[in-house]
């Protein structure tokens, strides 16, 4: 068993004996880009693409922005259309009628024409109040025509006729005028 020992013994020295392994060098790699391809007519359009597609974008946000506004200045025409129909409305009942109207078409004028607070300047506003103003006070007059003696009769008329005059002065000319600024489109 000896000799075998002495063996490896030697053995394992020559071993350590051994010079070590030097390190690969290491390998340098050079990566080259290839040439880039000549652009023909269908490369330059493949790079308009997304050129293109942002002002397409661009302009379907431009055209909708506008449509919404035509929209809204339609909203507020057939408002204010409907306000000025109804001052009309309530006129021409007041005419046709020698100022004997009942209170549903009172009631009905200030159900059409309440909204016009808020969608006509001041003036246009208490035109409209002047209007429902005088109408009251034909309807008032027109029924104490009726309670009243031959004496009083006369002034009566005469007052009754005064406010005829107003109704219908607003009706042909007064209210197109006092509207037209408002209910006109202008573009």
């Amino acid at each position: 068993m000896r000799r075998f020992l002495f063996m490896l013994t030697l053995i394992t020295v020559s071993a350590w004996a051994q010079p070590a392994q030097q390190p690969a060098p290491p390998i340098v790699v050079q990566v080259e880009m290839p040439p880039t391809p000549r652009r023909d007519f269908l490369g330059y359009l493949q790079a308009l693409g997304p050129l293109t597609a942002a002002l397409t974008a661009l302009g379907v946000g431009f055209m909708q922005w506008h449509l919404q506004k035509q929209h809204l200045k339609q909203n507020r025409f057939d408002r204010r259309y409907r306000v000025y129909s109804g001052v009309q409305g309530y006129l021409a009942a007041i005419r046709r009628g020698d100022g004997e109207f009942d209170d549903q078409t009172h009631q009905q004028f200030r159900s059409e024409t309440d909204a016009g607070e808020l969608l006509f300047p001041k003036a246009v506003w208490e035109y409209i109040q002047a209007v429902d103003t005088k109408g009251l006070e034909l309807r008032s007059v027109q029924r104490s025509v009726n309670d009243l003696h031959a004496v009083d009769l006369a002034e009566a008329n005469r007052e009754a006729n005064r406010m005829k005059h107003w109704i219908s002065d607003a009706y042909f000319n007064t209210t197109k005028k006092v509207f037209l600024n408002y209910v006109q489109t202008k573009e």
